[in-house]
């Protein structure tokens, strides 16, 4: 996870792994340790190394240890799921609760087809319309109930048709649960496919765009697959079932998505990493700089040892 600079759920509210890494431990392709970064909130001593090997993906070194930040469970929690009348106006709800300030926890999209798996996978009866599943955490009841009433506010204001809360704490796990099985719950509702995974990010206030074009590029291809992801970060998944022989065309439609999101000032990969796929957008994404980042590979790896031919 580190390697990726991945990220979760909650990413939202507590940041992702580069967020959550206080100090790491590396081993340099010449097999010299390194003890980078201090457990501590803030240092200004020098160059930030730690942050370098966060999500390199095995380039620049193989990280064996790491000192992680913890976070204190939230006294109060409040989790909703919020049904749309398409994913383009639950896009629009969630640029609108992050742009408010609220201090989201989760915040994440389902549109009808992944609540569709869900339900036949998981035997589960939401609504198979496009959804939100928010959550909030909270050090008092009564900021909670205030942060409650605006988004709810916010999210009827986008067109939200339908609200549910999770009213008991098994309630609220298994909506979590749900989220985390969308991909496997596709999975055994297409036996024999293969599975493209996209993973872009776009500036919130571009998101809604960005959803519209996911969707109608599907269709426009003719191809099935459900969007969900992590909405309150920008960042959403296409996942798309077809056959071996028709694998090609998906990843077309993948490639046309990246092109989409560097049109509109996002990144070819939000957290799932470069990798081989990804390499040929890192010069549009990154331009002179990428020659830097070629100059880093080969300073901390001249011989070329480290997942070689990832990434730069």
């Amino acid at each position: 996870m580190a390697a990726t600079n991945a990220s979760g759920t909650t990413t939202v509210r507590y940041g992702g792994m580069r967020q959550n890494v206080l100090a790491l431990q590396v081993v340099l392709a010449s097999g010299e340790v390194l003890e980078l970064g201090r457990p501590v909130r803030k240092t200004s001593a020098g160059y930030d190394l730690k942050d370098l090997f966060i999500g390199s993906e095995g380039t620049l070194g193989v990280i064996t240890r790491l000192t992680l930040r913890l976070h204190p469970l939230p006294e109060h929690v409040h989790t909703l799921r919020v049904f749309f009348p398409g994913v383009e106006e639950a896009a629009e709800a969630s640029y609108r609760v992050m742009a408010s300030g609220l201090p989201v926890a989760r915040l994440e999209l389902l549109d009808e087809f992944a609540l569709k798996a869900l339900n036949r996978h998981l035997g589960t009866g939401f609504p198979e319309r496009p959804a939100l599943f928010l959550e909030f955490h909270s050090s008092t009841k009564e900021a909670l109930e205030a942060e409650m009433a605006l988004a709810l506010e916010l999210v009827r204001e986008a067109g939200a048709l339908e609200v549910e809360v999770a009213k008991t704490e098994e309630e609220r796990r298994g909506q979590w649960e749900a989220r985390h099985q969308a991909y496997w719950a596709l999975v055994h509702l297409f036996p024999g496919h293969r599975f493209m995974i996209t993973d872009t990010a776009v500036p919130l206030s571009r998101l809604p765009e960005m959803v519209r074009f996911a969707q109608g590029l599907l269709r426009e291809m003719g191809l099935t697959g459900n969007i969900l992801g992590h909405v309150g970060d920008g960042n959403f998944h296409t996942l798309i079932p077809v056959l071996p022989e028709d694998y090609p065309k998906a990843e077309a439609y993948a490639e046309r998505l990246v092109e989409k999101a560097l049109e509109l000032g996002g990144t070819c990969t939000a957290e799932h990493g470069v990798g081989l796929r990804k390499r040929k957008f890192l010069p549009k994404e990154h331009g002179p700089a990428l020659e830097w980042m070629r100059r880093l590979k080969a300073l901390f790896d001249p011989e070329g040892l480290l997942n070689p031919g990832k990434v730069v």
